[in-house]
């Protein structure tokens, strides 16, 4: 299901505000399927004004590298593949910086109650990220650009961003996790509403500061 994989990553893109590349597909070489992205430049810079903001940017990077492997699970039912790993991998090395925003060279960091702080993280954001990649609307999206990727190989940035976009519109009915009505009742996509998600888990888990040993 590399094609799953591929596309909940490049959906997950567009739902957190990254700026997706779209994807490429080879279903018989997993290294040469890939769903790149890029970082506003807006996003960028405002995640280094405060660790809060530090934290939220790199909780989005984290649920972005989860999507594939967690849409790959809810459509095949399997886990464990090297996309996987590698995708986790990509997580912790992501975590560490979260648990770390807003201390200063010099601090004592408990490594005990850091790895518990990561860990416990990782694991809140898997299961966030697994929910929102459960959502209809999102295993419409996922499921509309893994059959496009197949069809033609690849699928451009602006075709995903359609693709996602038209697949969270169509429930105007149902309240949804990535959507809110503007001032004149419009449903409208935010990934603000999606990545609330981020502060209230990093929010919750934390480290405790011993001082200097």
């Amino acid at each position: 299901m590399i094609a799953h994989h591929e596309a909940g990553h490049a959906v997950a893109q567009v739902v957190l505000g990254f700026d997706t590349n779209g994807i490429e597909l080879n279903e018989s070489e997993r290294n040469r399927a890939t769903a790149r992205f890029t970082i506003p430049t807006p996003m960028l810079e405002s995640s280094k004004e405060t660790p809060a903001a530090k934290r939220l940017l790199y909780g989005k990077l984290i649920m972005t590298y989860y999507a594939g492997p967690c849409a790959e699970m809810a459509f095949s039912g399997l886990s464990g593949s090297p996309g996987e790993q590698g995708d986790r991998q990509e997580a912790w090395n992501l975590v560490f910086h979260i648990c770390n925003a807003g201390y200063k060279n010099g601090d004592y960091v408990d490594p005990v109650a850091q790895a518990g702080a990561m860990n416990s993280l990782l694991e809140k954001l898997w299961n966030r990220t697994y929910f929102m990649v459960r959502t209809g609307r999102f295993q419409i999206a996922v499921a509309a650009l893994a059959a496009e990727g197949l069809t033609h190989g690849a699928v451009g940035p602006e075709r995903t961003a359609e693709i996602v976009a038209t697949a969270l519109l169509k429930d105007s009915e149902r309240t949804h996790p990535f959507r809110q009505q503007d001032h004149s009742g419009s449903i409208v996509t935010s990934p603000l509403v999606a990545t609330s998600i981020v502060s209230r888990c990093s929010a919750s888990t934390s480290i405790p500061n011993r001082g200097f040993p």
